[in-house]
């Protein structure tokens, strides 16, 4: 009996003539990406080329909204008001459903991106409103957040309305953070992936990850992100 992994990653983050990550290496060793759409990075000539490498190696899209800050990539704390912050999702999500439609691709989830991403786990009335209201406008996609206590929380409050949601660990250098895996889990053990369905992997021998976890994040713009990913490590 195999479990399943979804093994994901942030991409499509350079914009203009600044290319940030290794998009085209990680690709190969992914299931699904976070896509950013616009405002903490990337733009529409970087997401429909984004989307075109997901399609072309099987990967599943989601998006990567963020805060509208280019500067601080998305990772300095802002004063919005919960109004604006869910029009600025929305925006976000929106653009990047077109590229998607535009190839033919489905919209499987949403991750928020950096400080916003932080903020909200500890504002989970703002956060479901969000996850409701991007439900009911793109078809109810899968949203991902961090595998903490109040995020399993917010997962089991979304579920009983009709909400999806899946809780995130991050195990590649992130150790330190909420839902993080030790290096000795992430190095310290082989697996084995092998193709699976709906988009997804099954694994042999995988390292620990917190309860109620159900996705890998690895992070494509540091050095050596993807081994974890890549099949037979």
């Amino acid at each position: 009996m195999h479990a399943r992994v979804d093994i994901n990653c942030d991409m499509g983050e350079s914009f203009g003539v600044y290319t940030i990550g290794r998009d085209e290496e990680v690709v190969r060793h992914i299931t699904s990406a976070n896509i950013a759409c616009g405002f903490h990075a990337s733009d529409p000539m970087t997401m429909d080329r984004t989307v075109r490498l997901c399609r072309e190696h099987h990967v599943m899209a989601g998006a990567h909204p963020g805060h509208p800050d280019r500067i601080g990539f998305g990772r300095r704390f802002m004063d919005i008001s919960p109004e604006q912050l869910t029009h600025d999702v929305i925006y976000q999500v929106g653009a990047l459903k077109g590229f998607l439609s535009r190839y033919g691709m489905p919209l499987q989830h949403v991750k928020l991106h950096g400080a916003l991403y932080n903020d909200l786990v500890n504002k989970a009335d703002l956060a479901l409103q969000i996850v409701r209201t991007v439900g009911k406008t793109f078809d109810n996609p899968i949203f991902l957040t961090l595998a903490t206590t109040k995020a399993t929380a917010l997962k089991k409050k979304g579920k009983k309305e009709g909400l999806s949601a899946i809780n995130v660990t991050t195990p590649s250098g992130m150790e330190d953070r909420p839902g993080g895996l030790s290096r000795q889990d992430v190095y310290g053990r082989r697996r084995s992936a092998f193709p699976g369905t709906g988009g997804r992997r099954s694994e042999r021998s995988r390292p620990h990850r917190p309860k109620g976890c159900q996705n890998d994040q690895g992070k494509r713009d540091r050095k050596h992100p993807w081994p974890l990913a890549r099949p037979g490590y």
